[in-house]
């Protein structure tokens, strides 16, 4: 499922051309989203059998393992789900090149795979809050993307630094006795040149952990976090530049569980020009 908001455009820009190029960014998300949940269900699924085999070939009863540890990873599962984000910090505000909320366009998609809890935080471009929050208990994956964004304009040829700042508040609890249970979450910096459709993205980890047969890890998250890139930029061109929560959680086998609870707001976005000597 795929959601976007209105959109902004900039005073004096040729709004065809620009809402023209911006479905052709959405369609570009939406694919990515669909591949990068795919390959992830793929891989996960893949691991997830692969433990089945070896439960089999242990004689592991699997209702015995559900009575040994089933009620704890429940206990586990409800005390991360109960707790909330902290009261949030005012929003950062400054002035260009440097972006802040409010943006000019939002994007949020998401494949819930029929679990429980799979809702998004945003995207809200008023105040750039974006991200997911993905729960699963024994069985199920999820993934979802959520991004805010704004126009850039290119007057001459350059070399620009981009770069996306979010303040990140979550947590994460990846569990599994012979299961296997996996979640990540990352900040994600798209940029995209609308007269020639070409793409840079570059992807920061905030969580990336998974459990193989036995395993538990709960972490807390309360910090900032950026993604940068450099990219060479064409005279008279306008960009997108995208900054947004990617998150998948996934659980399968005889026992696991896993959340990824992740609420982000961005700020700033920033493109602008540096010197190449």
């Amino acid at each position: 499922m795929a959601t976007r908001r209105g959109v902004r455009y900039p005073a004096g820009a040729d709004r065809k051309l620009l809402k023209t190029a911006h479905a052709r960014t959405i369609k570009e998300l939406e694919t990515r989203f669909a591949a990068a949940h795919k390959t992830f269900l793929r891989d996960s699924e893949h691991k997830a059998r692969a433990l089945d085999k070896s439960m089999a070939l242990l004689n592991v009863d699997r209702d015995q393992v559900k009575r040994a540890v089933g009620k704890q990873f429940a206990s586990n599962f409800a005390y991360v789900r109960k707790t909330r984000r902290p009261p949030k910090r005012p929003l950062l505000r400054g002035h260009n090149p440097t972006r802040y909320a409010p943006y000019d366009f939002s994007w949020s998609g998401k494949n819930c795979g029929g679990i429980a809890i799979c809702s998004t935080y945003g995207p809200n471009a008023t105040n750039g809050e974006v991200g997911l929050d993905l729960g699963i208990y024994e069985a199920g994956g999820a993934a979802g993307g959520a991004y805010v964004g704004d126009w850039f304009f290119s007057q001459s040829e350059d070399t620009w630094s981009v770069s996306v700042q979010a303040s990140v508040w979550g947590r994460a609890l990846i569990e599994a006795a012979f299961g296997y249970a996996s979640a990540y979450a990352g900040l994600q910096l798209f940029v995209r040149e609308d007269s020639t459709d070409e793409t840079f993205v570059i992807t920061t980890d905030i969580y990336n952990n998974s459990a193989d047969g036995f395993g538990f890890d709960l972490t807390n998250v309360d910090a900032y976090y950026s993604a940068q890139l450099y990219i060479p930029v064409h005279a008279n061109t306008w960009y997108e530049v995208w900054g947004g929560a990617v998150q998948h959680a996934y659980a399968g086998g005889a026992i696991a569980g896993a959340a990824c609870n992740f609420d982000m707001f961005i700020a700033p976005i920033v493109a602008s020009g540096v010197v190449i000597f």
